[in-house]
């Protein structure tokens, strides 16, 4: 016989216990390591186009407007070039790098 104060162990594990759910919420994301499994056949197994490294240098700064000028005469002459309009950043990278090449000439 059970007293008022005995519970009845089964029916609190019982009432403690979680359904599972069928199948995962968000299932896991595809590598890239699987992804080249979508490739079609007689594919290139690395392809030829390289990215471009990412920019670890963040230049936020204001210029004055004579510089702003010749940022945006040197933006349009790549851009007629080159045929499209290249980014604020590379147009940067490219002065930087012609200023140190000419630097570095006039220092020898």
């Amino acid at each position: 016989m059970k007293t008022e104060d005995q519970k009845n162990v089964f029916a609190e594990l019982q009432k403690n216990r979680k359904t599972r759910g069928k199948g995962l919420a968000s299932p896991p994301k595809i590598s890239n390591e699987v992804a080249n499994t979508r490739l079609p056949e007689q594919s290139e197994a690395i392809p030829l186009k390289t990215q471009k490294p990412r920019r670890t240098y963040r230049v936020s700064t204001y210029i004055s407007e004579d510089a702003g000028e010749v940022l945006d005469q040197l933006t349009l002459a790549i851009k007629r070039k080159e045929g499209k309009k290249p980014k604020i950043a590379e147009v940067l990278e490219r002065s930087l790098s012609a200023l140190n090449k000419q630097l570095l000439d006039n220092q020898e």
